[in-house]
């Protein structure tokens, strides 16, 4: 059985600035609305579309005669009129009866356009394509609202959040989850975006010189491509200068790009060291070495020599005792090293 198709996509103002440029859509309006004033308005200034809108939006009486108005506006030319309509159509045209009842969220500003438009593509989705639809509005920080909490930040994480919401629980029903990125504010549709690929969504564009959507598949920005990305950037480098470059990367992969860099690279160019490991760092001191642990053991040996000898203890020789020590340590060493390289 095929999983139900769960679309999130952004509402922008496209559908009413569009709308706006047909001047008989404009007259149409009018007509409807039957109101001299805006007849005068419209006469004295042609162009003034939007401002017979914002004049609409005063009277709250006339919120369905302008959603219904906005709605066959777009029913008329939903390819040309609408972002959202023309993007969520073609996507539905090409997945064919496996979108068959989708479920459709459609998130929004709150301001006058914005909720103008969700309201339309709501009333639009729900007719022409037997769409199930959801709504989540989110607070527009260019509105005049004295609210220290109403800040870009905060309504960026609201947003954020809230699709991780939306995510886990179509997750949970075992839907398919899929982002349509084309309509949006620039700072939302950034958010929403990053948001579905590192939740795993599908996510398609469609480009507006283009007959289809395009699916942005979420595996080419894994994880582990950025890391490899680097690690081949630092393939030619020298180890103190790669090392400078690893304490300037961002912490979330400074930690797997030392792991592996050292694991491959550091081996490859037979540069032997002591690590020593920290919660968020691995430093490689390459002067401190293999010749100052075998000369600290030697060291060692000798006095440990030349004292059972003081004491009367038979022991090797002197050169023999430091060759079996230095042979020893070589070995305890290289298998130390290998297993730590395994282990990472």
């Amino acid at each position: 059985m095929e999983k139900r198709k769960s679309l999130l996509c952004l509402v922008g103002t496209s559908s009413l600035r569009n709308s706006l440029k047909d001047k008989q859509n404009i007259f149409s309006l009018i007509q409807r609305r039957n109101d001299k004033n805006m007849l005068d308005k419209f006469s004295d200034n042609p162009e003034g579309g939007l401002d017979i809108i914002k004049y609409l939006y005063s009277d709250n009486s006339v919120n369905n005669l302008l959603i219904n108005w906005l709605e066959e506006s777009i029913k008329s030319n939903p390819e040309i009129i609408s972002a959202e309509a023309n993007t969520i159509n073609n996507y539905l045209k090409k997945c064919g009866k496996l979108c068959e009842r989708p479920l459709i969220y459609l998130i929004n500003t709150t301001t006058d356009d914005g909720t103008l438009c969700k309201d339309a593509l709501k009333n639009y989705f729900e007719k022409e394509v037997s769409a199930e639809v959801k709504t989540l509005s989110i607070i527009d920080t260019n509105l005049p609202i004295k609210d220290s909490s109403n800040t870009i930040e905060n309504e960026i994480r609201d947003l954020r959040d809230n699709l991780i919401k939306i995510i886990l629980t179509e997750i949970q029903k075992d839907n398919e989850v899929i982002y349509i990125s084309s309509p949006g504010l620039k700072p939302h549709l950034t958010t929403a975006t990053i948001v579905s690929n590192f939740m795993g969504c599908q996510i398609y564009y469609k480009f507006e010189t283009s007959n289809e959507v395009q699916r942005i598949d979420s595996e080419w920005f894994d994880h582990s491509i950025f890391i490899k990305n680097v690690i081949d950037y630092m393939q030619d480098m020298e180890i103190e200068e790669s090392l400078n470059l690893i304490r300037k990367l961002p912490n979330k992969i400074k930690d797997n790009v030392t792991d592996q860099y050292f694991t491959n690279e550091f081996l490859k160019k037979r540069r032997y060291g002591i690590m020593f490991k920290k919660s968020s760092q691995k430093y490689l001191f390459k002067k401190i070495g293999v010749p100052i642990v075998l000369s600290f053991i030697s060291l060692i040996a000798i006095v440990s020599v030349n004292t059972l000898a003081v004491y009367g203890v038979r022991t090797l020789s002197l050169p023999g005792m430091i060759i079996f020590l230095l042979s020893l340590s070589t070995i305890l060493f290289f298998i130390k090293h290998i297993l730590e390289s395994e282990r990472n």
